[in-house]
């Protein structure tokens, strides 16, 4: 699976996402690429040594163009599955992405799934995973 990564003068909050998708990913896992909306702030100089780590890939833009980037940065996807990130986004469990892997191959109905995150009242966190797109007999449905 590949993520996607969109950053904008976040150089704090990429690095703290960054160190947590590589320390949480395994090698065969791992296919990042993280898209520099041309920030102004010392986000390029932190992402120079990054392109020598096995698996990222970094795409430097000229100018902003928001969250259009996930656009761009689709066509460079190698991998069946994508899941985005905005540098401010980060994972702290192990293993997390065989189990997103596992819903896309066990039901080829699912097309996108939602994750999110979310603190119970003892400041626990947690993930919700397997949002399908709904059938056409669902009141959810999109049209």
């Amino acid at each position: 699976m590949t993520v996607l990564v969109i950053s904008f003068n976040r150089r704090w909050m990429l690095e703290k996402c960054l160190y947590a998708l590589y320390e949480t990913s395994s090698s065969d896992e791992r296919d990042i690429i993280i898209w520099d909306n041309a920030s102004t702030d010392d986000s390029l100089e932190f992402l120079g040594p990054i392109l020598d780590w096995p698996g990222v890939r970094v795409v430097r833009s000229d100018c902003n163009i928001g969250s259009d980037a996930i656009f761009q940065m689709m066509k460079l996807v190698r991998t069946p599955y994508w899941i985005a990130f905005d540098a401010d986004c980060w994972v702290e469990t192990r293993g997390w992405v065989a189990p997103i892997v596992a819903i896309f191959e066990s039901q080829p109905d699912v097309a996108v799934q939602y994750i999110s995150t979310y603190m119970d009242e003892r400041a626990n966190f947690g993930i919700d995973y397997d949002k399908r797109i709904p059938d056409e007999t669902s009141k959810d449905r999109l049209d």
